[in-house]
């Protein structure tokens, strides 16, 4: 992007990761009709490295799929398609790194008897989430006497070069489990998972059943719904339960410090602060209690526990609301953020009106877990005297976790935020505790209409950028003489100043899902534009009916 230059690398790309100046690429060989690991055939997937230095170069061949590879510590990680030439004491695992890109390392596991075949599932603040498999290993790995469980979930420290593999002895339901870590100090994590009762089937009764287990959070919902309160059980086999584990207590010594079961059922979701975890729990998995108390089952309730002291600090139905995880963005209606729960609820799934507009509304709420008596706040403006209410029509997080991504209802709160004459938009914005006041959650952003399902907020270099949608706010942006089209648009977070990403028609983006534009975060970014919206041949091929990927420097 310094010398506008493109260079075109010829070769058939299933992803790509940029690591500093190295770009790498996972290549099908097939596709590419080219033998890159020089074994005489062209049927393998194979990890490839090109920089500005160095010519596009082979670096192994790798496991096939999807979840074979990350990011972590500068360094770009990989699983090697076989267990050929390592020996016992490694796993498949291998990094390579700026100062030696085409070098593999093999990551070594604690297990030193064996090797260890993994897959990549996730790195979540600099821990790596791996899983493996029974059936390839040929051993019992969760310790339920048979082998024959897909994904046993294990764990490595992206942060340090000489990190371990290790095993942590249960199984999770697939590659698309929920996990999540949360970085406290150099090396150390809160960690929570999802087991799963299926395959972890060494527990007749399953994993949250209060009578049959001896899980410290034996929580019993104060529910007059029948099946809860003192009679609350769930014998089944069926559900995926939240657990906890200290990282770095557990790393120095798994059996003293093994994780620990809360007790509770999850599935979408997976939060965690320095202190807590939580998962979204669906009443009908649940034991079949009604937690909310709106006389159904049929909704999701984000239910968390303290790590130091696993047993909920709330029983209250009516702090149990129902979560509205049908909200765009990702992110299923909740986040964690600042050491507390966000949670978007739905007025009409829990039946009860929070802010007096009637069951209507989406609205965002906030939870301090490590607060005496925990409740959900509905009121950002403390000082206002009255309740000052959020809308919420889509929500995304940050992997930094440092801002939350919402469009910002106008109905909500009745103003006429960007001027068009009517209460009918969604604003982008980068919402945040003040810094100045840990109990007041803002909404900073500019006075625009957004897609108000698809704003595919990105920040980035100190700005925040997103879709903006002319016929929502009334404006002909790229002035192309109708406001029909989708524009990129981009406010300073520190001055407020906002403006089209570049001008005229080639501001037009589309809308397609996802991110309104990708960014490695400093110099620059790049959008798909849709030459139909702008009416306007963007790359120069004689037609205007494509998408052509178009970039600008930040700033």
């Amino acid at each position: 992007m310094v010398g506008a230059t493109e260079t075109e690398l010829d070769v058939a790309t299933l992803a790509a990761s940029i690591v500093g100046n190295d770009v790498f690429l996972i290549v099908s060989e097939a596709a590419d009709s080219k033998d890159w690991n020089v074994d005489a055939d062209t049927t393998d997937t194979v990890l490839l490295h090109f920089s500005a230095a160095a010519p596009l170069a082979f670096v192994s061949t790798i496991a096939t799929g999807t979840h074979s590879w990350a990011v972590a510590g500068g360094r770009q990680y990989f699983v090697r398609d076989s267990l050929a030439g390592l020996v016992n004491g490694d796993s498949t695992l291998a990094f390579v790194t700026s100062a030696a890109p085409t070098t593999p390392v093999t990551v070594l596991q604690s297990d030193v008897a064996n090797t260890l075949d993994v897959r990549v599932l996730t790195v979540d603040e600099g821990l790596i989430f791996l899983t493996a498999d029974e059936t390839i290993e040929g051993r019992d790995l969760n310790g339920d006497a048979d082998s024959s469980d897909p994904f046993v979930l294990a764990l490595l420290d992206g942060t340090d070069v000489a990190g371990v593999v290790q095993d942590v002895g249960l199984s999770v339901k697939d590659a698309l489990t929920p996990v999540r870590a949360r970085a406290t100090v150099a090396g150390d994590w809160v960690v929570g998972f999802l087991v799963n009762e299926a395959t972890q089937s060494n527990f007749a009764t399953g994993l949250n059943d209060p009578v049959g287990l001896a899980f410290s959070n034996a929580w019993r919902p104060n529910s007059p719904a029948a099946g809860c309160g003192l009679t609350y059980a769930d014998t089944d086999q069926l559900d995926q339960v939240l657990h906890i584990l200290s990282y770095a207590l557990w790393s120095a010594a798994p059996l003293v410090n093994p994780p620990e079961n809360t007790g509770i059922p999850g599935g979408d979701r997976v939060l965690a602060t320095a202190t807590a975890v939580a998962t979204l729990a669906k009443e009908s998995d649940d034991g079949g209690c009604d937690l909310n108390n709106d006389g159904d089952l049929l909704d999701e309730i984000l239910r968390w526990s303290l790590v130091a002291n696993p047993d909920l600090p709330f029983g209250n139905s009516a702090q149990l609301n129902a979560v509205q995880v049908a909200i765009p963005g990702g992110a299923k209606g909740v986040s964690d953020l600042a050491s507390k729960w966000i949670c978007v609820v739905s007025e009409s799934g829990d039946n009860t009106d929070f802010d007096g507009g009637g069951l209507t509304h989406d609205l965002v709420a906030w939870l301090n877990p490590n607060a005496g008596t925990p409740v959900w706040v509905f009121d950002h403006n403390p000082a206002s005297g009255g309740v000052q209410p959020a809308g919420a029509s889509a929500l995304s997080d940050r992997p930094e976790r440092d801002r939350l991504l919402v469009a910002f209802q106008e109905s909500v709160i009745n103003q006429d935020i960007n001027g068009d004459a009517d209460v009918l938009d969604s604003s982008p914005t980068a919402a945040r505790f003040d810094p100045s006041n840990a109990n007041d959650f803002d909404f900073p952003g500019p006075a625009v209409a957004t897609v108000a399902n698809n704003p595919g907020i990105v920040i980035a270099n100190g700005f925040m950028i997103y879709r903006v949608d002319e016929a929502a706010d009334n404006r002909d942006w790229n002035g192309d003489t109708v406001k029909n089209d989708i524009v990129i648009f981009r406010t300073s977070l520190t001055t407020n100043f906002s403006a089209l990403v570049g001008s005229g028609v080639r501001s037009t983006a589309s809308n397609l899902g996802g991110p309104s534009v990708i960014s490695t975060g400093t110099l620059g970014a790049a959008f798909i534009a849709d030459e139909s919206m702008a009416a306007f041949d963007l790359n120069g091929d004689g037609r205007a009916d494509g998408f052509v990927v178009t970039w600008f420097r930040i700033g």
